[in-house]
């Protein structure tokens, strides 16, 4: 389990900020805001204005969720595993 829980934190730490991006681009149109002009203006915004902690902002969900699938996935793989292995 805690395999499956260290993974998904550092996949977390890779893909986590692309995710922020992506979604603030999404919303931009919508909630007529500042209008970022590609991925990387986004990114450097994001991180002149909040901080490196505005990438990173969802981390504690993100691994609340993600991270209790993967911890349940990871261990019943292996349990499966050896059972149909037999």
């Amino acid at each position: 389990m805690l395999s499956g829980f260290l993974a998904e934190l550092v996949s977390c730490l890779m893909w986590l900020p692309l995710d922020v991006v992506k979604e603030r681009m999404q919303s931009q149109s919508v909630l007529q805001f500042e209008r970022y002009r590609s991925g990387l203006n986004a990114a450097s915004t994001i991180k002149k204005q909040e901080g490196t902690n505005g990438l990173y902002r969802s981390l504690g969900g993100t691994l609340a969720y993600f991270g209790c699938f993967s911890m349940l996935y990871f261990m019943l793989y292996e349990k499966l595993k050896k059972t149909f292995n037999k």
